[in-house]
């Protein structure tokens, strides 16, 4: 008999402590409509775009084109070529390297030229856009390379690049910033020369 009490006893603890918990289990408030409207809104744009802000800038890859007359057989031709100038945002080491030569130069941004860079990078955010496009547009497969290579603690952004003819996943600096540093990779492509180590 005391038996068969104590477990009707014990059962009926059991069931008052399941319901007790599931009783508080929706007693938070459901989240207002503008908090909804808000959060899609910040995951909208975080994954559009990115702060440099706050980001942690490791290095940047300015990609140049150029040309050059090679003579063979005594005829004359322009080759078109790219050169790579890497470079270390912490410490301002150049390295360059060309489709044409296999040897790496070496170069040193000045102080001011390395703040500028940081300054024009720290400022701007790296933009990922899909443009708007009619209903049955064919796009050309040509691939849009960058202008430039940057890295972040959150991997790599190739700037100006586009997966076809219709900018489709492109990714560059937000509003006017690709135009500043554009000035700036011509401004160093015309004076790189110069910037030697101590």
């Amino acid at each position: 008999m005391k038996e068969g009490r104590m477990k009707t006893v014990l059962i009926s603890s059991i069931v008052a402590v399941f319901i007790l918990l599931f009783s508080f289990q929706n007693c938070q408030n459901p989240p207002h409509p503008d908090e909804i409207n808000n959060l899609s809104l910040n995951s909208a744009e975080n994954s559009n775009s990115i702060d440099l802000k706050q980001q942690a800038l490791t290095s940047i890859n300015f990609i140049v084109s150029d040309s050059k007359v090679v003579t063979k057989a005594g005829n004359s031709y322009q080759i078109n070529y790219n050169k790579i100038f890497e470079i270390d945002l912490t410490t301002g080491l150049i390295f360059e390297t060309s489709d044409l030569n296999a040897e790496t130069e070496k170069y040193c941004l000045s102080e001011s030229l390395k703040n500028e860079l940081v300054s024009i990078l720290k400022s701007s955010q790296v933009c990922k856009e899909q443009p708007s496009l009619p209903a049955g547009t064919i796009c050309t497969q040509a691939l849009k390379l960058p202008y430039a290579q940057l890295f972040t603690q959150s991997g790599q952004h190739d700037l100006g690049s586009a997966t076809d003819g219709c900018g489709n996943n492109s990714v560059d600096l937000c509003n006017d910033q690709p135009s500043l540093l554009k000035a700036y990779i011509e401004n160093f492509k015309n004076h790189y020369l110069q910037l030697t180590c101590p």
